[in-house]
C-alpha cells in the first residue's frame, strides 16, 4: 500500500527533524499521514544532482514527495530559489508534477533552529543572557554581526556553542531530533525555506474538520 508522503534528506540531522516534525500533525495544522524519511547517501551534491533518478523509483510507493538539502555543500551557486527550482523541474519530469516540492535551506538545516531561540536555550540549559554572551562572543571572535549571525552563519554558531557547552563540535543527531519536538513551528515559519515546507504540507493534506 502507497504511504502519503516521503522526504528525501542529505543527512541524518535533517532526517531526524522532518522525522519528528511530521508527527506533529496538530502544529504543523495537517491531517496525520503515513511517511518515511529517508537519508540519500550522496549527501547534498548527490541529491542536488541524483534527486530525480532517485524519486523516479519511488513513484508508487509514495503520494507526494519533498526533497530538502542545505545551500552549502550543494555544489549549486545559482542561490536556493534557482537551485530549488533546477530540482523541481527535473522532478516534473519523470511525472512528480504537482505532487512534489523540492526545497534548498539558505543557507544550511540550523538555520531553522534559530528562529526559535528557546528551543536552544532549553538543549544547552541556557539563559536568555548566556546565549546572547555566546553570541557576542563568537561574533567578537569572527567578526560578525549580531544581529544577522543566526542567519549568514548558523551552523558555526551553534556548533561553537556545542563546543562550549558540552565539550563537542556538533549536536548529535537525535539532539536535532529533540529540538524539532520541542521547538515552536509557528517560530520557525519565519524561515522561508520552513514556511515552504509548511504550506505545502497543509495544501496537501489539510487538517480534518
Amino acid at each position: 500500500m502507497s504511504k502519503d508522503l516521503l522526504v528525501v534528506t542529505a543527512d541524518l540531522d535533517a532526517q531526524e527533524v522532518m522525522k519528528a516534525i511530521l508527527e506533529r500533525c496538530e502544529a504543523l495544522e495537517i491531517h496525520p499521514i503515513s511517511f518515511d524519511v529517508v537519508r540519500h547517501l550522496g549527501r547534498d551534491p548527490g541529491l542536488f544532482v541524483g534527486a530525480a533518478d532517485y524519486s523516479k523509483l519511488m513513484k508508487e510507493k509514495y503520494h507526494k514527495l519533498i526533497i530538502m538539502l542545505d545551500y552549502h555543500g550543494s555544489g549549486c551557486s545559482d542561490g536556493g530559489g534557482k537551485c530549488a527550482a533546477t530540482i523541481q523541474k527535473q522532478l516534473d519530469g519523470v511525472t512528480w508534477k504537482s505532487h512534489s516540492l523540492a526545497v534548498i535551506i539558505e543557507p544550511e538545516l540550523e538555520e531553522w533552529l534559530w528562529h526559535n531561540e528557546a528551543s536552544i536555550q532549553k538543549i544547552f540549559e541556557l539563559s536568555d543572557a548566556q546565549l546572547k554572551e555566546f553570541v557576542a562572543t563568537f561574533c567578537k571572535k569572527h567578526d560578525c554581526d549580531v544581529r544577522s549571525v543566526t542567519r549568514e552563519k548558523p551552523k558555526e554558531l551553534l556548533d561553537f556553542i556545542c563546543e562550549k557547552v558540552k565539550n563537542r563540535g556538533h549536536l548529535r543527531h537525535k539532539e536535532f531530533g529533540q529540538l524539532a519536538s520541542s521547538a515552536s513551528l509557528k517560530g520557525w515559519q519565519t524561515s522561508a525555506s520552513f514556511r515552504q515546507i509548511v504550506a505545502i504540507l497543509q495544501e496537501w493534506f489539510p487538517s480534518e474538520v
